[in-house]
């Protein structure tokens, strides 16, 4: 299985703080605050980038947790704004707010990681894809989508070619070398050779994947005692 390097710094680490911090009471019990639901066309990156980086969007999370007035700040650094609430916002409303202001970043880096480490693995799939398959009577075959259609089909005519007793068609590669097949057993032959390479390489691409989301996955709510 093809290594794809998705190490990333620590995502807890504590931040450098170049504004006025804000004051941090976490809740007691650790939760995970969900943040607002994302909105219809914008991926996870430009949300988040959103939420962190635009007061207007970044009020609206904080308000779906605590009533407030608005923010101030932050122009360096999301853990320098200051959180203005209303009279009537409870401590632990006041908690769940500040701790959703610090959850952000580490969201954010989450989500960059993980559409980096994808793009790291869709670079190595693509290149396996341009590369093609090579076949043990030395032919090199194509990968993609539509080589996939063609060969399909050239394989369905040999076929009934073959049921008929005419001449099989013969196949193009990637190198333009034209290969005509004596049978329709050797055509199969090869047809399963290329069938169970493409097969193992999508496989392959989405066990990767799969460890990848589960990497970068938010952490599990913790449930309250």
């Amino acid at each position: 299985m093809n290594e794809i390097n998705t190490d990333i710094a620590a995502e807890n680490a504590p931040e450098e703080n170049n504004g006025e911090p804000v004051a941090v009471t976490p809740p007691a019990d650790n939760t995970q605050f969900q943040l607002p639901d994302r909105p219809a066309g914008l991926t996870n990156t430009e949300w988040f980038t959103q939420l962190a980086d635009n007061q207007g969007y970044l009020h609206n999370a904080l308000s779906a947790v605590a009533p407030i007035d608005g923010l101030s700040g932050g122009d360096q650094d999301i853990r320098s704004y200051r959180i203005s609430f209303k009279a009537e916002a409870t401590e632990e409303q006041r908690a769940a707010a500040h701790a959703l202001l610090l959850e952000l970043p580490v969201k954010l880096r989450r989500v960059r990681a993980r559409e980096a480490a994808i793009a790291e693995l869709d670079k190595w799939f693509n290149t396996q894809i341009d590369a093609g398959f090579h076949a043990s009577n030395g032919l090199q075959l194509g990968l993609k989508t539509e080589d996939v259609t063609l060969l399909t089909g050239n394989f369905i005519m040999a076929q009934q070619a073959a049921l008929i007793g005419m001449p099989l068609p013969p196949i193009v590669d990637m190198n333009g070398t034209t290969y005509s097949f004596a049978s329709v057993d050797k055509l199969t032959q090869t047809m399963l050779e290329y069938g169970r390479y493409r097969a193992n390489l999508t496989a392959n691409y989405a066990a990767q994947k799969a460890e990848i989301d589960a990497q970068f996955a938010d952490p599990p709510t913790p449930v309250a005692e």
